[in-house]
């Protein structure tokens, strides 16, 4: 998790959502996880998705599961030509990661 970040420091607190994720964990430490990967992606930067439809449904099958999802960008299309990693996490049942930082 100390790999978390972003190119914007304004973007999200990556320390409360550690904290977040670190209280589900305590929660529940025997609970399993799910981790999709996907290379060679060419999703264009500032689209608003990231996940294709499949991958998306993939990890709805999981409901009871937090879902990893890392895509590896190409970097082609607004990226700088710098390949990198993107998490998606999807949290278990209705359970939702909200901070009210501005």
């Amino acid at each position: 998790m100390e790999m978390l970040g972003s190119e914007d420091a304004k973007d999200w607190n990556v320390n409360a959502f550690i904290g977040f994720l670190n209280s589900i964990i305590e929660e529940n430490p025997l609970e399993q996880a799910r981790l999709i990967i996907r290379r060679n992606r060419d999703i264009a930067k500032g689209t608003g998705t990231l996940l294709s439809p499949n991958d998306r449904k993939l990890g709805d099958e999981f409901t009871e599961d937090v879902v990893l999802t890392l895509y590896k960008v190409t970097g082609s299309k607004g990226w700088n030509d710098k390949k990198l990693w993107i998490p998606n996490i999807k949290f278990p049942g209705n359970m939702v990661y909200y901070s009210g930082e501005c």
